[in-house]
């Protein structure tokens, strides 16, 4: 266990005996008042009584001196949340103090090392964890003492615990972001930039229904991209650039959660399912073990209206929405009962429900966004229970049987595909 700095021990001591101290002199003199004015002089008990108003004054303005160092503290601690870059000796090093899983990186090796706050001593000094968790090496090998110089510079020094005497000069400045990811809330996209730019990217020209685009891949994963003749290639193109570059992210933020437990397959597939004249939609599928029991296997379709080039909310299509498709457990919809009727006609995993037989009444089924299709409307199903891309269930709705179904944008988008 971490020993506590003795000097916040002090500053909480001081703060409890500020407290203690003035809270006596406000209730204290009262009582005195009291006592005073039952057996004392009128001329007694007004001096008294006048003076305990004197000190509730001066209690007044201590709670608000104590509330203040308080809330000084709770603000100090929150600045130095971040991403930051600098250098800690000579290692060029990128750092993000986060609420969770805090970490840096040395640039030239890009592996993450986790950070944790001593216990009790705010975000002012910080143990370096390195190895498994769990195990001998969990102890900190290192130290950091930081301080904020002003907003957006942090230094400080390193120290090893083992050689106290060998110390290392840390300068941080912040990287100003506001462009923020799902992994590291209060990191953005450019704390990882150093890794995306050292990440390798191979290109290969490839056709889907006779359109030519091109795939882009790396270590983390395969997207695709336009050809830059393509009239929407400047939106859409950006959008799945940049999705490969967050894989990056998301795989480094992997490794820090588990810290040396096993990984097993890291690689997204991210590549046009469907692509009409006016439609193109664009699965995203991979399955990850980040250690722990069971895996994970994130799965879903982005639609784009081609005449634009503007992504789709789907559920705009279906009259009541999302909600049609997934009402309240004791409840069911017109559209529900058509759903499971399709259903029946999926395949489905015999591992994940009554040996193959499709129940969309079950535990931990829900229908996620519909895709469009020449056969007919999509929805695919997700389990609670199985979280495999095989355990996923497809229903295909022809356009003919979900029509009382559709709104008027729904409509003009099923005439569009029977044109096909």
């Amino acid at each position: 266990m971490v020993q506590v700095n003795k000097r916040w021990h002090l500053f909480f001591i001081l703060r409890a005996m500020i407290f203690c101290r003035f809270t006596l002199s406000l209730v204290m003199p009262w009582i005195i008042c009291v006592r005073v004015r039952y057996f004392m002089p009128q001329i007694l008990s007004q001096y008294f009584c006048e003076n305990t108003h004197f000190r509730s004054k001066n209690l007044i303005t201590s709670l608000l001196f104590f509330v203040s160092i308080s809330a000084f503290s709770s603000t100090n601690d929150k600045l130095i949340l971040g991403a930051w870059s600098g250098t800690v000796g000579n290692d060029d090093v990128r750092v993000c103090f986060a609420g969770y899983n805090s970490n840096f990186y040395r640039v030239r090796y890009g592996k993450g090392i986790g950070l944790e706050s001593e216990q009790k001593t705010g975000r002012n000094k910080w143990h370096i964890l390195e190895g498994p968790y769990g195990q001998p090496d969990d102890a900190p090998r290192a130290t950091w003492q930081v301080k904020l110089l002003d907003h957006n510079t942090l230094t400080g020094f390193r120290t090893d615990v083992k050689r106290s005497k060998s110390k290392l000069p840390i300068q941080l400045k912040r990287i100003l972001d506001d462009e923020k990811i799902s992994m590291h809330d209060e990191c953005g996209i450019a704390f990882y930039t150093p890794m995306v730019q050292a990440t390798a990217i191979k290109t290969k020209d490839a056709s889907f229904s006779g359109k030519p685009y091109i795939v882009i891949s790396s270590k983390y994963g395969k997207s695709f991209q336009l050809p830059d003749t393509d009239p929407n290639a400047l939106t859409i193109n950006a959008i799945y650039k940049k999705l490969l570059d967050e894989e990056v992210a998301a795989s480094y933020a992997c490794d820090i959660d588990i810290n040396g437990a096993r990984k097993e397959g890291w690689f997204t597939n991210t590549s046009p399912l469907v692509w009409t004249e006016e439609w193109l939609v664009v699965r995203y599928q991979f399955e990850y073990t980040c250690g722990g029991a069971h895996g994970d296997a994130p799965r879903s379709e982005r639609i784009f209206d081609l005449k634009n080039g503007k992504q789709v909310d789907s559920w705009s299509w279906i009259k009541g929405g999302e909600r049609a498709a997934n009402p309240d457990r004791e409840h069911s919809t017109a559209l529900r009962k058509l759903l499971h009727k399709y259903g029946k006609m999926a395949r489905v995993n015999p591992n994940v429900q009554h040996q193959g037989v499709f129940d969309l009444n079950a535990v931990g089924t829900s229908i996620e966004n519909p895709y469009p299709t020449t056969n007919g409307l999509v929805f695919t199903t997700r389990f609670d229970v199985c979280r495999a891309l095989a355990c996923d269930v497809f229903i295909t709705v022809p356009y003919a049987a979900i029509a009382t179904h559709l709104t008027d944008e729904g409509k003009i988008m099923a005439a569009s595909f029977k044109k096909q």
